[in-house]
């Protein structure tokens, strides 16, 4: 049987494997003859602008990969909070995952300052410390300036 803590890295390194499929993929259509690449030097921000005009689709294939990476990202944060659990001793059911939240007021109750009834039902089986550093990540916290620039919340869109 494989341990939580190999499915995480089984996880992440083939969200990894996806990824460099993905970029073999764009590298390919971008040095290819139906790709033109222009350099806008003339730009109004003072910016240098590089356009690129596809003459034909991306293969089907990025879908797939982006969509497959995205998932086994999502995937393996869930895993840790499954993994966490079961090293506190506590139970595991479909309910556990790793809540991702840009805002504080749907994490927190404003008032009593206690983890939201959906929240606590998502992480209850982790150690005070592990509760912490999983809302330490919260894209609320806007450690990448706003909440919705935080790769969390764009995982969590996406």
């Amino acid at each position: 049987m494989v341990s939580s803590r190999k499915r995480i890295t089984l996880k992440l390194n083939r969200a990894v494997q996806h990824l460099d499929a993905l970029r073999e993929e764009i590298r390919q259509l971008v040095e290819g003859k139906d790709c033109r690449v222009i350099q806008d030097i003339d730009s109004d921000l003072g910016h240098l602008v590089v356009k690129a005009r596809m003459l034909r689709a991306p293969s089907p294939l990025c879908s797939i990969y982006i969509g497959e990476a995205l998932y086994q990202f999502r995937s393996a944060l869930d895993h840790l909070i499954c993994c966490l659990t079961e090293e506190n001793g506590e139970v595991v059911h479909n309910k556990r995952e790793f809540p991702i939240f840009d805002n504080r007021d749907k994490f927190r109750d404003p008032v009593s300052g206690d983890l939201m009834p959906g929240i606590k039902l998502r992480i209850d089986g982790l150690k005070t410390k592990h509760r912490a550093l999983v809302e330490g990540e919260q894209p609320f916290q806007r450690k990448y300036g706003t909440a919705h620039d935080d790769p969390l919340w764009l995982l969590y869109c996406l």
